[in-house]
């Protein structure tokens, strides 16, 4: 074999896809199964400052609503694998904190069109009957309330879920641990271009030492490797075969290019 493709070069290449592949199994089996909500809106029907009409009120069957709220949640699956209405032990709930009571609650859009969301609710809760949400899909669901503004939380009991998020984009601790994931993987990012850049301005070759070579290696490859899997994610790439397939495609083009970059004379 040549300099380009030899036993070393394979036998790293085989690695790389073996590690690859364990990594975005794991990341796909812990994801595979999961519902969220997400808060899209809440506005306030009746605002309560000084520049409100008088006399305005809302009402719902001729009963009047003491500072509405419409809130829009959406429930999906936002995993990989369908989760069939058997796999509800009883109705996903979602309770509403004290000093807000539901006045009306609808189903008002789905995604696809064909989902049948029945939905139940009480003064404190509302109710989503058991049904089949396959992966992507959405029920949109609008809630109108009586009192402060409304704080939601769920309660769920479906087979191979423990939890139902809420997700409002307003979660500090959410914020906080993002916030670090960021600055750790810059400053990873940013020491292994120091260490390639100490060489630019002269005219000897780059020295690395073994473990400053891992490093580098091993930061650049799996940053690539997550990008690329959320990449494959985005364009509908899910199959072990396909994610296998476009590695090995991406690592032989990469591994050309790098060696043609790099390449010098003997």
């Amino acid at each position: 074999m040549n300099r380009l493709f030899n036993w070393n070069s394979l036998t790293l290449l085989v690695t790389i896809i073996s590690v690859v592949v364990t990594v975005w199994i794991w990341r796909a089996d812990l994801n595979s199964r999961s519902l969220q909500f997400r808060i899209v809106s809440q506005v306030s029907l009746q605002p309560d400052n000084i520049n409100s009409i008088q006399g305005l009120q809302v009402a719902v069957d001729g009963v009047p609503l003491k500072l509405p709220y419409l809130s829009v949640l959406e429930l999906s699956n936002d995993g990989e694998k369908p989760i069939p209405s058997s796999d509800f032990e009883a109705p996903l709930e979602i309770r509403i904190g004290e000093g807000s009571t539901v006045a009306r609650a609808q189903a008002t859009a789905t995604s696809p069109k064909d989902i049948e969301a029945t939905l139940s609710w009480e003064a404190q809760s509302l109710k989503v009957k058991p049904l089949l949400l396959n992966p992507k899909d959405v029920v949109t669901i609008s809630i109108l309330t009586s009192g402060k503004k409304p704080e939601f939380t769920t309660r769920a009991r479906i087979a191979g879920i423990s939890v139902v998020p809420i997700d409002d984009n307003t979660g500090t601790q959410t914020k906080v641990g993002t916030a670090m994931l960021f600055f750790l993987a810059a400053l990873l990012l940013f020491v292994t271009s120091d260490i390639t850049n100490s060489g630019f301005f002269g005219h000897e070759a780059i020295f690395l030492r073994k473990r400053a070579a891992i490093l580098v290696s091993t930061v650049t490859g799996l940053t690539g490797a997550i990008i690329f899997i959320e990449f494959l994610d985005a364009i509908g790439v899910t199959t072990v075969w396909q994610v296998v397939l476009s590695f090995t495609g991406m690592i032989l083009v990469s591994g050309l290019l790098a060696a043609i970059w790099n390449w010098k004379p003997s």
